[in-house]
């Protein structure tokens, strides 16, 4: 008869050790999602830093990926590659250079935050967090590295924004309502000329100047000449062809 396995069941034994599947020469383990159909290598060997430090790292890194960790696929753990690859190119510029996870202090964490904008950004909180986890898992940390690291860091609280009170909010939408309203009847009376104009009826001298200039508009959208835009009361639009510049002579 058949039976689901219990959790303790699928687990491996209490005495496993994850990390002892670190190839400590060449600083590299094989990282898998849980049902292991996805693998990956995972290696610090080509990168800076001392041996010790890449391997403490690594170890820590394969620890995240076991059984007990927290990472629960080879993406997970390539993500992180990438991070501890730009952490450790990083370190090189530090003096002194860490050797060892122990020698990574608290000044060292803050100026890895700095370098990555405070955690103002998505992927300099990403980055921060993927390097804490990490060095965490790495243990055997120094006193100000532990207390740094339990900071919170992230991005500044954003700013409430003022929200307008009901009665200007009742004022905002009038004004809005009397532009709209001002507009339709302008566009209106606008339709109302240029039927006229085209229809040839009788019009005053300054209806016909702006019925001029409306038609110009409704013929050749923008490219109008600058007196029509000056009829219609508007500044000459980009695109308004300019006449040619009279040279005169002293």
């Amino acid at each position: 008869m058949a039976r689901r396995l219990t959790r303790g069941e699928l687990l491996p034994p209490s005495d496993f050790d994850s990390t002892s599947t670190v190839d400590t020469e060449h600083l590299s383990f094989v990282a898998s999602n849980e049902s292991g159909t996805r693998q990956a290598l995972v290696s610090l060997a080509k990168l800076p830093g001392t041996h010790q430090l890449r391997l403490e790292l690594i170890t820590a890194m394969a620890y995240l990926n076991g059984p007990r960790g927290r990472w629960r696929s080879a993406e997970t753990a390539l993500a992180h590659y990438d991070t501890i690859a730009s952490f450790l190119r990083w370190l090189e510029s530090e003096e002194p250079r860490p050797d060892t996870v122990a020698a990574i202090d608290g000044g060292v964490w803050n100026r890895w935050i700095l370098h990555n904008g405070g955690a103002t950004t998505s992927a300099g909180a990403a980055r921060i967090r993927n390097v804490r986890n990490v060095l965490r898992a790495a243990g055997n940390l120094s006193t100000s590295l532990t207390a740094a690291l339990s900071r919170r860091t992230g991005k500044p609280e954003p700013r409430l924004q003022i929200s307008y009170t009901h009665e200007e909010f009742r004022q905002i939408r009038r004004a809005a309502r009397q532009v709209v309203h001002r507009a339709a009847r302008r566009i209106g009376a606008n339709n109302e000329l240029l039927a006229s104009y085209r229809a040839e009826q009788e019009l005053t001298a300054p209806q016909t100047r702006i019925a001029h200039a409306l038609a110009q508009v409704a013929d050749l959208g923008m490219r109008v000449s600058e007196p029509a835009c000056r009829d219609l009361g508007a500044c000459r639009p980009r695109g308004c062809p300019r006449g040619p510049r009279r040279i005169t002579s002293s």
